[in-house]
C-alpha cells in the first residue's frame, strides 16, 4: 500500500496575490460514472451524502486521504495511480 503524505500547505495552497489551487477532476468523475453509473451511487458507496461528493468535485471541499484510499478501492484502481485522479492541477485560464 502506497500513501501519500501532504503537508497542510499542499492541500490548502493559499498565499497573498496567488489563487486557491484549483485540481480537475475529470478523470475522477469519469470513472465515477464507469464503475458507479452515478456521482450519488459512488457517494452512498463512499458513505457520504451527494452534496459531499459535489462539493468535493467542485473544488469547494478538500479530499481526506481516508477517502481517496477508499475511492481507490471502490473504482477499482490502484492507490499509487491516485496522482491523475485527484491532484491534476486544472489549468488556469486568464
Amino acid at each position: 500500500m502506497i500513501i501519500m503524505k501532504l503537508s497542510s500547505k499542499e492541500l490548502n495552497y493559499k498565499t497573498k496575490g496567488v489563487e486557491e489551487m484549483q485540481y480537475d477532476y475529470s478523470k475522477l468523475i469519469g470513472r465515477i460514472i464507469e464503475i458507479c453509473g452515478t456521482q450519488g451511487e459512488f457517494a452512498k458507496k463512499m458513505g457520504l451524502s451527494e452534496r459531499s461528493v459535489s462539493l468535493k468535485l467542485n473544488n469547494k471541499t478538500s479530499w481526506k486521504q481516508k477517502e481517496m484510499q477508499k475511492a481507490a478501492d471502490i473504482l477499482k484502481f490502484p492507490e499509487n495511480d491516485i496522482q491523475p485522479y485527484f491532484f491534476t492541477l486544472k489549468v488556469q485560464e486568464h
